[in-house]
């Protein structure tokens, strides 16, 4: 006579418990996606791009106009090009971000993801980002982080004082920097609209209400 047993397999458990994490590890890489932060001038992005990135280290950072500063640093063909770009308030030419993109993206690890930060600028960097990411089959969200004229307008005023900045509180200077992004984002953000592809954050809250928005509407 053959009496079955009735006590389960704890190794045939285990890995019934191991395939289902598998299954929701790879559920979770498949939904994740590159991210675009797009800002106006005193909403605090710098802040929520941090939290950001301590909470999820699979993301790296891409912030074009940080890495020209620290190429920058010492007297050399960037710190001319990008001093002479600043005085006279303007951009960095576009071939010249390409290339920084594209060294960025080929730093890249399997199952890494890219935050991107003041990227793309304007119509052709919008273009030329589309193009690059579907030819190499990756998906991406965009993050408008909303904030009125009037409350940027205070916020930069503020944190030029607490730092000390008077340059940086004046009118002139913070028309300029308004005025770049209400030309040249703007229009980025509404064409990303017209995709489908931006999500808007209200930047008028504290961090910690940012930032569980943000997460919530990326889940």
């Amino acid at each position: 006579m053959i009496i079955k047993s009735t006590q389960k397999n704890p190794f045939f458990s285990y890995q019934i418990f191991l395939y289902i994490k598998c299954i929701f590890i790879l559920f979770q890489i498949i939904m994740q996606k590159d991210i675009l932060f797009f800002w106006v001038q005193g909403c605090g992005k710098w802040t929520q791009a941090n939290i950001f990135l301590q909470n999820n280290p699979n993301y790296k950072y891409f912030e074009a106009w940080n890495i020209f500063r620290a190429l920058s640093s010492n007297k050399n063909i960037f710190s001319d090009y990008v001093s002479s770009r600043i005085q006279a308030w303007l951009l960095v030419e576009d071939k010249l971000v390409f290339w920084l993109f594209d060294c960025g993206t080929n730093l890249l690890n399997e199952w890494e993801f890219m935050l991107l930060d003041g990227f793309p600028r304007n119509i052709d960097q919008k273009n030329y980002f589309t193009q690059q990411w579907a030819e190499i089959w990756r998906d991406y969200v965009c993050i408008n982080f909303d904030l009125s004229r009037e409350k940027a307008i205070e916020r930069i005023q503020k944190r030029a004082i607490d730092q000390w900045r008077a340059d940086d509180a004046k009118e002139e200077v913070i028309n300029k920097r308004l005025e770049t992004f209400y030309s040249e984002t703007l229009p980025i953000i509404k064409a990303f609209e017209s995709e489908w592809k931006v999500i808007t954050i209200n930047a008028d809250q504290s961090i910690e209400d940012i930032q569980n928005e943000l997460i919530s509407k990326l889940s």
